[in-house]
This record gives structure tokens, sequence and C-alpha cells, in this order.
């Protein structure tokens, strides 16, 4: 009994920990995992939180790509006038952003509660610095099929 508890927690805090080689999860991947991190219940809350959180879901990623920041090429540097549009596109997508928070809140608060909205917020913040972290270790943002092939294998920036 003592060794099967001891293999459950240390499974569950192993499950926790950033693992970045593992593939991002899908959109769907990344829903379930909310409705088992927000603890919802019922076939009905899960149903329109999921009808929810997927428009949701679909105009921040429409955001994201509306707002794409200029890279440079392999050892060139960006100019002046390229970081200034950059700066400027952020300052762009957070107001866009924080609009699309904004319709949706209550929205969300049809289906959770405040804390379970902040909570959805953290789970937002988390996903994003893997990503960053993954694109700052040369890792591909797309996922990988079982055979190790590439799916949807653009790299997104900001």
């Amino acid at each position: 009994m003592l060794l099967l508890a001891l293999v459950c927690i240390t499974g569950q805090s192993l499950a926790q920990r950033p693992q970045p080689n593992r593939p991002m999860p899908s959109p769907e991947e990344r829903k379930n995992q909310l409705v088992e991190r927000l603890g919802l219940e019922g076939e009905k809350s899960i149903e329109r939180f999921s009808e929810i959180y997927a428009e949701y879901n679909t105009r921040m990623r429409e955001i994201r790509n509306e707002f794409k920041a200029v890279r440079p090429e392999k050892g060139e540097k960006l100019t002046d006038e390229q970081i200034e549009k950059n700066i400027l596109n952020r300052f762009a997508m957070s107001r866009a952003i924080l609009d699309v928070r904004e319709q949706f809140y209550p929205r969300f608060r049809e289906v959770l509660s405040p804390r379970q909205v902040q909570q959805l917020y953290n789970f937002e913040q988390q996903q994003g610095e893997r990503m960053q972290q993954r694109h700052r270790q040369g890792h591909p943002m797309g996922r990988t099929t079982g055979n190790g092939a590439q799916r949807g294998g653009a790299r997104q920036g900001r």
C-alpha cells in the first residue's frame, strides 16, 4: 500500500514538472488539461466551457498571428526601425488581448468562478512561457506525430 502511494505521488510530481522536450499539447489536449485543472464537473458545464474556450482560443490565436514580430536572420541584427515596429506591435497586441479577455470574462463567468478564470489565465501564461523556452532552445514549435515527423511545423513568433 505504501509503495503504491509513493508511486502515485512520484508520478504526479513528475507530471507537473515542465518537460521542454515534450511536444506541445494540441488545443484539444490543452482544453482537457484545463477542464481537469479547473475541476469542472457536469457534462453541460464542460460542454459550455469547451464552446467558450474554443472561441476564445481561436481569437487569441488570430491576435498572435496578426501581430508577428520581425525576426532577424541568423547572424544579423534588427534595425532600429524594426525594433520600434516590434515594440509598437507588442503594445497593440497587448491591447487586443486585453480587449478579448474583457469580452470573454462575462462568458467564462457563466461556468467558472473568478478563481477558476484566474487559473485559466495562469495556465495560459505557463503555456506561453513554455513555448518561449522551447523557442530559445531552438526546438520547433510544431508538434511531432508518433513517428517523429512534424505536424504544423511552422515556427510562430509573437
